[in-house]
Formats: C-alpha cells, sequence, structure tokens
C-alpha cells in the first residue's frame, strides 16, 4: 500500500501548476496511525489545490488529481 501510495504522491508532485502542497502524514512515522483508516485500508492525504473555490483554476486543479487517480489503479486487495 505504502508503494501505491508513495507512487501517487510522486505524480501529484510532478504537477505543481495544480498541486501546491501535499501535507504527507502517512510518510512521517510520527503522524503515520492518525493518517491510516481504522481498519487499515485507507490512508489521508491533505492536498494545497491551485485556485480558490469556485474558480476554473481550483476546477482545473480537482480534475487533474482526479485524472492522476484514475490513471494510477489500485494494487489487488
Amino acid at each position: 500500500a505504502h508503494a501505491y501510495y508513495d507512487q501517487l504522491l510522486e505524480k501529484l508532485r510532478a504537477d505543481p501548476d495544480h498541486v501546491r502542497n501535499i501535507q504527507d502524514t502517512w510518510g512521517d512515522p510520527l503522524t503515520e496511525a492518525a493518517a491510516q483508516s481504522s481498519d487499515g485500508r485507507a490512508a489521508y492525504v491533505t492536498l494545497y489545490l491551485a485556485g480558490n473555490m469556485g474558480e476554473t483554476e481550483s476546477n482545473e486543479s480537482v480534475a487533474s488529481v482526479r485524472e492522476i487517480v484514475d490513471n494510477s489503479p489500485a494494487p489487488p486487495g
């Protein structure tokens, strides 16, 4: 799961026009427990995207993140 997560973050970091900052709490041993779901099947990441809510730039940023995730199939399990 960490390998998939790391690959997603790498792709998101490669898009600075849309993804301005990533708060990687699951990648930090001090905060990883807080970033993982109670059943251990999901991890949370906070993204700071370009644009203000409702603006074209923010809509494009959300679309870019969705495209990155959609084109990164999760591993089985």
